[in-house]
């Protein structure tokens, strides 16, 4: 039985190697690593944003730009 488990042991060892070297050889494995990584960080501000304005995320940043943009129309503006 001992002699068995060694066998499937290496097998199963080798099956793996196998799948580490055929997904590190290919690129789109990495890009789509890479694109999720974004999503996280994305994910995260999301979160953040929620817990410093509360429920009105879109409302208090669209108020700020909203300023913004007024703040700059008032500048451009010739009296």
């Amino acid at each position: 039985m001992n002699q068995s488990m060694t066998k499937m042991y290496v097998k199963g060892n080798m099956q793996l190697e196998n799948v580490k070297e055929r997904i590190m050889k290919n690129e789109d494995g990495s890009q789509s690593l890479e694109w999720l990584g974004i999503a996280a960080v994305v994910v995260v501000l999301a979160a953040a944003l929620v817990k410093v304005f509360g429920g009105n995320v879109g409302t208090e940043i669209g108020e700020k730009i909203g300023d913004v943009f007024k703040g700059l129309a008032d500048k451009l503006k010739l009296n």
